[in-house]
């Protein structure tokens, strides 16, 4: 494989990687919706520690640095709770 090559495969792999993105906000109205029947805060600081400890079991697992897999994560979830706080 040569530099082209490669460069069109990560190209592809960020369409992948922002389909999910995607994928994963499309839960925000639905969390968004339950939070509000239930009375809680869109911030849920146990849950967010569980998505980054998560991330960092996974990154560790796949043999990526750590730190930037959960700081990564760490943007997924403001994206999500940005956009519950758009749906209440």
């Amino acid at each position: 494989m040569n530099l082209e090559e490669s460069r069109l495969a990560i190209e592809g792999i960020d369409r992948d990687i922002v389909a999910l993105i995607a994928k994963r906000q499309e839960y925000s109205a639905f969390i968004a919706a339950e939070k509000k029947k239930s009375g809680s805060s869109v911030r849920d600081e146990v849950q967010r520690r569980k998505v980054l400890d998560r991330a960092a079991v996974l990154a560790s697992e796949s043999e990526l640095d750590e730190e930037s897999v959960v700081k990564i994560f760490d943007i997924l979830v403001e994206m999500n709770e940005k956009a519950q706080k758009n749906c209440i």
